[in-house]
């Protein structure tokens, strides 16, 4: 995996031990290189998994010309092509330029204003030399993780939640509020962990940390945009697939295979053929995986599918170059993925119950060498369950 942590002090002093305890914990996840930076009392460090073809040519830290921003950064960002022409970026360079050296052009150029116009999965850090000052950003949907203890003369960032947790000098006093949230299917604010101490930075905003304190600072929230008034019905619809169409298409950048989890439902199915129209185009393939039960004989109430293998087949057969994959997750243990998964990301997680079949679909994705698995992320609340296209189709 990508991820980025760090270990600053107040008193300027390296705290070697902990950095090392930080930097051997990460480094048991998968990754294709690793970065490390030190000085004035900041420790860096970054693991890089190679996903977009660009990242095949990413080195950190990045510096500015003076020496005094050192940068770190992981992710996709999506609109490239709109930031090239806002800074003016020559022409030759765009094809080569990773997304971590277009990110560190936009904090360079526009500071904290830069995060609002990043738009993708992504975070970075940047360490000021000369003020002693952490900057640290993070993606508008929250994609990116970013964790964090305060500590009394020392501050520690990490994108795994379960490395904080290997630090003897981070608490572990349980939030039970926050545990109690994930119980009951409570999403929460972003912010808080099923430990009392330890802190995620919240979607949409970055952090400043600098002389002991902490400030963070909202760039984005979700509101209700203008309405969009177009001259004909069918306006709407060609405007939506329009969006529809970019926002797939932005996710598709890989150096290996794409894949997709794909249900029978309206939004895996949706993204599925939005993603294999585009790849044709380049002459790739998609890899759709289909969890389907390993026990054929049982009972399905009245207007429930126990089997969505069949469904999802009508969409791939229409689509020449998806090569399906049914998996029914054969051996696997529903006890043993809940104990794998809690391992992983340090907390209990929502609906921890189906583990079992994501860690089988993630698994037959790895051995397809799969770089990017898209998914229909909130598309349960949206189009596919019948009260989500009530709401959808509310003003029709």
């Amino acid at each position: 995996m990508s991820a980025i942590y760090g270990h600053i002090r107040r008193d300027g002093r390296p705290e070697k031990d902990s950095f090392s305890r930080l930097k051997e914990a990460m480094e048991e996840y998968p990754h294709d290189g690793s970065f490390q930076w030190e000085g004035d009392g900041c420790m860096l460090g970054q693991l890089l998994q190679w996903d977009t073809p660009e990242s095949l040519h990413e080195q950190f830290p990045l510096t500015d010309s003076s020496g005094n921003t050192v940068f770190m950064a992981i992710g996709r960002i999506d609109n490239r092509e709109e930031l090239f022409r806002m800074l003016d970026v020559p022409y030759p360079e765009r094809t080569s330029l990773t997304d971590g050296q277009l990110m560190f052009r936009a904090y360079l150029a526009w500071g904290g204003e830069a995060c609002n116009k990043l738009y993708g999965d992504w975070s970075f850090c940047a360490w000021h030399r000369q003020e002693h000052r952490l900057f640290l950003g993070r993606d508008h949907g929250g994609i990116m993780a970013l964790y964090y203890y305060q500590g009394k003369d020392f501050f520690i960032f990490s994108s795994s939640l379960k490395v904080l947790l290997r630090l003897p000098e981070v608490p572990k006093d349980m939030n039970e509020l926050r545990i109690a949230q994930i119980l009951t299917a409570w999403p929460g604010d972003g912010e808080l962990t099923s430990y009392q101490h330890i802190f995620n930075l919240k979607p949409g905003h970055f952090m400043e940390v600098q002389d002991g304190r902490a400030e963070k600072t909202r760039f984005w929230e979700l509101t209700i945009p203008p309405d969009l008034i177009l001259p004909k019905e069918e306006d709407y619809y060609e405007r939506f697939r329009e969006l529809f169409f970019e926002a797939v298409k932005a996710r598709l950048r890989s150096y290996r295979n794409v894949g997709i989890k794909l249900s029978s439902g309206y939004d895996s199915t949706s993204v599925a053929a939005v993603a294999a129209i585009e790849l044709a185009k380049q002459n790739k393939e998609l890899y759709a995986f289909t969890s389907v039960p390993y026990y054929k004989d049982f009972q399905v109430p009245k207007g429930r599918i126990g089997d969505e293998g069949p469904l999802a087949a009508t969409l791939t057969r229409k689509y020449p170059n998806i090569r399906h994959f049914l998996v029914d997750a054969a051996g696997y243990s529903v006890l043993g993925a809940v104990e794998k998964a809690v391992n992983i990301l340090g907390e209990p997680m929502h609906a921890a119950g189906n583990q079992y079949w994501i860690q089988a679909i993630y698994d037959k994705a790895k051995e397809n060498n799969i770089s990017v698995l898209l998914n229909a992320q909130g598309g349960n609340g949206v189009i596919s369950w019948p009260t989500g296209r009530s709401r959808l189709y509310a003003k029709k």
